[in-house]
């Protein structure tokens, strides 16, 4: 029984592990399998037979698939489009900017939930392919008038009209009342919309998505002409290493503050990538098997599954924060 137990570790590591080595290069990837094998300490497995298979799946797995450009920025957008043209939207982390080795090793645990969301979206693409149309149509009607159709734009238009309200001096509705019919309807839109189509912010971007120059290292995104997420906007930014990066939005009123700053909160604020991956997994389990039989529904089913673990990860995150001093 404990050599069993023993090569159930070995495995469970081993998955870690290859999740966080993010080598695009063949040689890179190998070189980093062998330095974590020399580093094993197994007990009861048989070494070398399992040596073997790591080596063969380094040399079958790494080095395939598409080869990152990001010397300008343009060549980052055409890299993102290409990772999902090569089905590949599990490595689109690998474009968004990191300002730390550990928010690096976050955003590198999210590459199997995104690859899992773009299984989900194939499937209620293959469900619902009118549902999923009528929603694309609402979607470009709301961008011609000037309004967030993702549901990141609807975070920051509810963030930015409750710190107007707050600075208006009119608290109650700063905290936040009952949304409008029409904010509730775009909110649920856009979590319909990113289980739908997740990616359709890239896909679209042909043509579309633009970067202007801020400074020598920073560009505004736009999209038809227009500041994206507007007007807080969303940037490029360019890294120590000569790439071009997306820049997520940090800086959001609300959420600049809560952004994990030490080792220890972000890997706990991975919880809720983890709670996330569970919810997508079992979403397109419960669709495959019929249980559930509406996009609605499985909007509905998505904050039912969510709402608790998602809540206990964050609370024990706040209260992380608070012990180490609100860092």
């Amino acid at each position: 029984m404990r050599p069993y137990n023993n090569f159930r570790a070995f495995l469970a590591r081993a998955h870690n592990d290859l999740a966080l080595l993010g080598e695009p290069d063949g040689m890179g990837c190998l070189h980093a399998l062998c330095g974590w094998v020399r580093s094993a300490r197994w007990r009861g497995v048989v070494r070398w037979p399992v040596v073997g298979l790591v080596g063969a799946l380094a040399l079958g797995g790494c080095g395939e698939g598409v080869s990152p450009k990001q010397s300008t920025p343009e060549e980052t957008m055409t890299t993102a489009r290409a990772f999902l043209a090569a089905d590949e939207g599990e490595r689109l982390h690998e474009l968004v900017y990191a300002t730390s080795p550990d928010m690096r090793q976050f955003l590198s645990r999210s590459g199997r939930m995104l690859g899992n969301l773009e299984k989900l979206s194939d499937v209620i693409q293959q469900k619902w392919p009118e549902d999923v149309a009528r929603l694309q149509q609402r979607a470009e009607e709301a961008a011609k008038a000037g309004k967030p159709t993702g549901l990141l734009g609807q975070v920051v238009g509810q963030a930015t009209r409750r710190q107007g309200n707050r600075q208006a001096g009119r608290p109650g509705r700063g905290r936040g009342g009952p949304p409008a019919a029409e904010q509730r309807k775009g909110f649920d839109d856009g979590i319909t919309r990113l289980f739908a189509d997740p990616y359709a912010f890239v896909r679209e971007s042909e043509g579309k998505l633009a970067a202007v120059y801020m400074t020598e290292d920073q560009r505004a995104l736009t999209w038809d002409g227009k500041p994206v997420l507007a007007p807080l906007g969303m940037t490029m930014r360019l890294g120590e290493d000569g790439k071009w990066y997306f820049e997520l939005p940090l800086n959001i009123p609300g959420v600049s503050g809560f952004v994990p700053k030490t080792k220890e909160q972000w890997e706990l604020f991975g919880g809720v990538i983890t709670v996330l991956d569970r919810v997508i997994v079992d979403l397109t389990k419960e669709i495959e098997t019929g249980q559930l039989q509406t996009l609605e529904a499985v909007s509905r089913r998505a904050g039912e599954m969510t709402f608790v673990p998602a809540a206990m990860v964050l609370y024990a995150y706040t209260k992380l924060r608070e012990e180490q001093g609100g860092k």
